[in-house]
């Protein structure tokens, strides 16, 4: 690790839940390509349970854009620091596998992908709270951000796939456009 970079700790804390996939791992990658500036200040992203929270813990509520829901429902929450603890992140690996069939997110660029979109996000809120304040609604800065670094991620991860990625989206445009096309009516 380059000296003076953040370091992130990466704790796991299940309570009666044994994941399908071990994800420290890939949670390990994806933060290695979240440039150090936007860390500065995160000290932890815990990899837990939402079924291992405390009855009063899963009742407690968050903001998800313009509504509520409960804490035990969400895939993830960031908690910004203060004097007395730093800002962490944590994961509900049990929200994020169950959302998703296990056979994909054995694959890597699916999983590492469905972890970028939570992950990033949250590490959004950190930078918007902490490294670049913004006058804007908290869940547009957060998904601009997930947008911003997943795109580094897989422009540096998956770079080798990104000729692939053209081509199939020309010929997706090019599809799209003959359907449009009103046919012409045989007599």
């Amino acid at each position: 690790m380059i000296t003076g970079e953040p370091k992130v700790e990466i704790t796991k804390s299940y309570i009666g839940y044994s994941p399908p996939l071990d994800l420290a791992a890939s949670i390990q990658l994806l933060i290695r390509y979240v440039p150090p500036q936007y860390l500065t200040g995160l000290k932890r992203i815990t990899l837990t349970n939402s079924s291992g929270l405390s009855h009063e813990e899963r009742r407690e509520k968050t903001w998800s854009g313009r509504k509520r829901v409960r804490v035990a429902d969400a895939l993830a929450f960031y908690q910004r620091g203060n004097p007395t603890s730093p800002a962490r992140i944590e994961l509900f690996v049990d929200n994020i596998c169950n959302s998703w069939p296990t056979q994909l997110l054995r694959i890597p660029l699916l999983r590492h992908c469905v972890l970028a979109n939570t992950l990033y996000h949250e590490i959004g809120h950190h930078i918007h709270e902490a490294v670049q304040p913004e006058h804007a609604e908290r869940e547009a800065i957060a998904d601009r951000w997930t947008r911003k670094l997943t795109t580094g991620f897989v422009k540096k991860r998956y770079w080798y796939l990104l000729p692939i990625a053209f081509v199939m989206t020309m010929v997706f445009r090019a599809t799209k456009l003959l359907w449009r096309r009103p046919s012409a009516k045989l007599d």
